[in-house]
């Protein structure tokens, strides 16, 4: 059911949370897929429960696919807490080199590859196709 509301809405991603007692569910989900993170949908979901459901709290304590999630009331703003997700550097390939189209400088392997170009002009793969599961 939530794909589906996610799907009419039509946005990059809608989030879902339950009202309850803490760390509260929170989801997120594209038209397409559910994702297991989306920071701005997160900020705004706190800044609605802080504001209108839980105004005498200082924090909100999610509970998400990638994790406990803290948001909190810092000078006026609020603050997230974001699950690191440190890389191993592994050596570039000839089959990243083929998909990428091109040579990366630096590859790093944690839950997802990144690679690291020396100009952003090297890199050949648009914003698009980059987030082609979104």
């Amino acid at each position: 059911m939530l794909q589906a509301i996610a799907t009419e809405n039509n946005l990059s991603e809608t989030a879902f949370v339950l009202i309850r007692p803490p760390p509260l569910p929170l989801g997120w989900f594209t038209p397409k897929i559910e994702v297991d993170l989306c920071g701005h949908a997160t900020l705004a979901s706190a800044s609605v429960l802080l504001r209108h459901y839980f105004p005498a709290q200082n924090q909100v304590i999610f509970t998400t696919r990638s994790g406990e999630l803290t948001v909190a009331r810092k000078d006026g703003q609020l603050a997230m807490d974001l699950p690191a997700r440190p890389g191993q550097a592994i050596s570039v390939s000839d089959q990243m080199i083929a998909a990428l189209g091109a040579e990366p400088a630096e590859a790093y392997l944690a839950r997802d590859l990144l690679t690291i170009f020396s100009a952003e002009s090297e890199s050949r793969i648009s914003e698009a196709e980059s987030c082609s599961r979104c």
